[in-house]
C-alpha cells in the first residue's frame, strides 16, 4: 500500500499545479503538525491518507451546500458535474499508477509528492466553495 501511495504521490507531485487556498487552511496545518511528528516515509504517507479523508468530508460539506444553493435544473447539472469529476479523478490517479511505477527508482523527492496527494480533491473542494461564494453573491445582489 505504501509503494501505491508513493507512487501516486510522486504523480501528483510532478504535474498538478498549485492552487491558491488560504495560508491557513485547518486540513493543511493537521497535515502540517502530523508530518513534523512523523517525518518518515511511512508516517508521511499515513498523515497524508488522514488529510485526504478530512478534504473528502470538506468536499461532501461543499457540495451539500452547494446543493442547497441551487435549482433542480442547476442541482442536476452539479450531480452530473461531481460523477464526472470523480471518473476523472479516478482516472488520473490509474494513470499516475501506470506511470510512476516504472520510474520510482528516479524520483527524487517522495516526501514533497507526498504532501501534495490530496491537491485534486483539494482542488474541487477550492472550485466548489468559489460556486458557492458565487450563487450567494448573486443572490444577495439580487435582494438590493
Amino acid at each position: 500500500m505504501l509503494k501505491l501511495i508513493v507512487i501516486i504521490v510522486a504523480a501528483a507531485s510532478g504535474f498538478l499545479g498549485q492552487v491558491s487556498w488560504a495560508a491557513d487552511n485547518p486540513i493543511d496545518k493537521i497535515l502540517d503538525e502530523c508530518i513534523a511528528k512523523k517525518p518518515t516515509l511511512p508516517g508521511i504517507a499515513n498523515c497524508t491518507l488522514q488529510s485526504e479523508k478530512l478534504w473528502d468530508v470538506e468536499l461532501m460539506s461543499k457540495y451539500n451546500t452547494l446543493m442547497k444553493l441551487l435549482s433542480e435544473d442547476e442541482q442536476t447539472a452539479l450531480r452530473k458535474s461531481q460523477k464526472q469529476w470523480a471518473h476523472q479523478r479516478d482516472a488520473e490517479i490509474r494513470l499516475m499508477q501506470t506511470i510512476f511505477s516504472k520510474v520510482q527508482a528516479g524520483i527524487s523527492n517522495p516526501i514533497q509528492g507526498i504532501r501534495k496527494i490530496g491537491s485534486i480533491t483539494k482542488d474541487r473542494v477550492i472550485l466548489l466553495s468559489n460556486y458557492i461564494q458565487m450563487v450567494e453573491s448573486s443572490k444577495s445582489a439580487s435582494i438590493e
